[in-house]
């Protein structure tokens, strides 16, 4: 399947079967399965925790600590056959419900 577009009064055909997710276990289903994390400490991981806006879909990542603590989870994304120009789209979400900044320099 492919669209049509036209920019700038070029016309750009674009394959919309070639779309996918790159990341793998992106809802934490298969718990932390995929992610390496670093910095993190007792606390942190996979929640499902809710909140008044309902439940989450399966999980999500949750950090606890302090704003100065640089903690990650991450995935690393090999990627082949790709070309110069090629467009790689990211996205995510952050919920923080308090930072204690009590004491920073």
């Amino acid at each position: 399947m492919s669209i049509q577009l036209n920019v700038n009064g070029t016309p750009e055909t674009v394959a919309l079967d070639s779309y996918k997710n790159l990341l793998s276990n992106v809802d934490f289903t298969s718990n932390l399965t995929g992610w390496s994390g670093s910095g993190t400490q007792s606390g942190d991981g996979r929640t499902t925790q809710t909140d008044s806006r309902g439940t989450l879909d399966s999980g999500a990542i949750l950090l606890k600590g302090n704003y100065a603590k640089n903690k990650r989870y991450s995935q690393t994304v090999t990627i082949s056959g790709g070309a110069a120009g090629d467009i790689i789209t990211f996205g995510g979400w952050v919920k923080c419900a308090a930072v204690d900044l009590a004491g920073k320099t």
